[in-house]
Parts: structure tokens; sequence; C-alpha cells
């Protein structure tokens, strides 16, 4: 009791599981992923060809073979450099995968909103903190 930990904004957390998940879930997500949230997000984000979509929380980019597989274009942060380095040689150059704070977005980020014509948080928002200075980002 009393021990302080730091949330996975102001920590690399993800760094310290990245190979397991990257074992579970490999660059296109877990069967959990493909089956049933990939399908689920792409449904309510309905995207367009042109559109492009910043993945908050990405990981290695599970959702990017859907958003591309739609014509749109993906864009992903996480705060783990190895997650996105997994995702970077998976996904190549078709994708956008930059190591980012979801907290910090809105201060000296690469990105601006108007970049992007929808945000997906898939199966990453219970593991950002604050979420609440991810949502204002």
């Amino acid at each position: 009791m009393g021990r302080k930990t730091k949330g996975p904004s102001s920590s690399r957390s993800w760094d310290a599981v990245a190979n397991w998940y990257i074992g579970w879930a490999g660059a296109e997500g877990s069967r959990h992923h493909r089956e049933l949230a990939i399908p689920a997000a792409m449904r309510l984000l309905a995207l367009r060809p042109g559109e492009r979509l910043l993945d908050i929380g990405c990981g290695a980019g599970a959702l990017a073979p859907s958003v591309l597989a739609a014509g749109a274009r993906y864009s992903g942060i996480d705060n783990s450099p190895k997650l996105i380095a997994h995702g970077r040689r998976h996904h190549g150059s078709e994708v956008r995968l930059v190591v980012a704070d979801a907290t910090k977005l809105a201060s000296g980020s690469a990105f601006r909103r108007e970049e992007f014509d929808a945000v997906s948080f898939l199966l990453s928002l219970q593991d950002i903190n604050p979420l609440e200075a991810a949502l204002a980002s």
C-alpha cells in the first residue's frame, strides 16, 4: 500500500511486455482483434477512401491493414518504441507509426487535429493514464 506507480503515459510500460504481446497478437492483432474488435471498429468508423485515421495506443498497428483496405490512410501512435518498431517492420511505408504520448498530442506533437478525419482507441483506452489528458489532446 502507498506505493506509487507510473501510468502508461509517463512510462514505457508496454515495452516491458512488448515481446510477449507481439508473440500473442502480432502486428495484425490477436484472434480477438481480427474477429471482433477490428470489424466492429471499422463498422463504427465507416472510413471512406482518402480519409485519414489516427489510431491512439496503436501497439504494432493491428488496425492498419483494414484501414488501408478501406482506401483510407493510417497513422498510429504508441508510447512503446518496441511495438512501434515491430509495426514499422511489418507494415512498411504504407503507414505512419510514431512513438508519442497520447496525453501530450496537443503540445509539440508531430500531428495536427486537422490532419485527421477520425480517431480510434482500439483496445487501448483502458491503458491510457490520465485519460482526461488523452481525450483533451
